[in-house]
């Protein structure tokens, strides 16, 4: 397994295809058994084929047994490449292949299901989250795929994760959907840093992928940012209950919402100190917690309220 730092940020697109994740022992991933467990067909009605195992929240892992892989600044999906015509699936059950098939279609027939994030990278290399809600995204569209669940309609999913990720470094992938990069989560979570992106999930390495259930053996850990913003107004339900800061960046046009950690303390001191439909002049300065630049911020959290002189 590789113990340097990943390339990530600038060169992600070209390091998915020049490093990915290396079999500790060839001999033994050629042998691999696959189970034998064939599809299942839809679940929850929804068409998707499986449902996607997700993280819990946490530090980075200390000590072996673990890889990590970056999170990426897309929407989690999941790829079906076994019939004659290739899906996409959001993690609700979405059926994206609509607006995003093109970027799947060379996948058809191949047998594979992959889990991945959706993903445009801008023109350095880095995402772009917003662009995928645009009608026509500028940037690279791609789907970057960290997991292999199926090969020729056979699920992979009692593998353990090295097991399928060597899967996946041995899979014939089209052009537009890359690897993830994989890597110690140490030195994972340092490049991440360095680069601005949103995180990583960290791995056990003989973990097997659990459908529909959130798992101690993958570990998100959120690459948060901390910026003041001025607060320029207050956001009211339709019963006149504050619901939401409105913010803005010194010098920034652009106003914010923010709805997350507001407290119903707060909710209530703002009801009292803010009357309704009053715009203020900027002097109160507050604290967010956030994923991405500070002028486009996502997942804002209230933290509290900057000191001033």
């Amino acid at each position: 397994m590789a113990t340097g730092a990943p390339a990530i940020g600038e060169s992600y697109t070209t390091s998915c295809g020049s490093k990915p994740h290396q079999p500790e022992d060839a001999r033994h991933r050629r042998s691999i058994r696959l189970s034998r467990t064939r599809w299942a067909g839809s679940i929850g009605g929804m068409g998707i084929p499986v449902d996607p195992m997700r993280p819990v929240d946490g530090p980075v892992p200390r000590g072996d047994g673990w890889v990590a892989q970056p999170k990426l600044d897309g929407w989690r999906a999941i790829v079906d490449g076994r019939g004659t015509r290739a899906t996409i699936w959001s993690r609700h059950g979405t059926d994206l292949t609509g607006r995003f098939g093109p970027v799947v279609d060379d996948l058809a027939e191949s047998g594979l299901l992959l889990d991945g994030e959706l993903v445009v990278f801008g023109s350095d290399g880095r995402p772009v989250f917003h662009q995928l809600s645009a009608r026509r995204p500028t940037g690279r569209l791609a789907f970057v795929a960290f997991d292999v669940l199926a090969v020729n309609g056979e699920w992979t999913t009692d593998l353990p994760l090295t097991d399928r990720l060597g899967l996946l470094d041995r899979a014939d992938l089209p052009d537009r959907i890359d690897r993830a990069v994989t890597g110690p989560p140490a030195a994972m979570w340092d490049a991440v840093r360095d680069a601005g992106l949103e995180g990583i999930v960290s791995k056990r390495t003989g973990s097997r992928y659990l459908p529909g259930r959130r798992s101690a053996s993958w570990r998100r850990t959120k690459n948060w940012t901390e910026s003041h913003y001025a607060l320029t107004g207050v956001s009211r339900d339709g019963a006149g209950r504050p619901d939401a800061l409105l913010i803005r960046r010194s010098g920034s046009s652009r106003t914010v919402r923010v709805e997350l950690g507001l407290t119903w303390e707060l909710r209530s001191q703002l009801a009292a100190a803010v009357p309704p439909g009053a715009t203020l002049d900027g002097s109160i300065r507050v604290v967010i917690r956030h994923h991405g630049p500070a002028t486009t911020p996502r997942d804002a959290h209230f933290v509290g309220f900057a000191l001033t002189d």
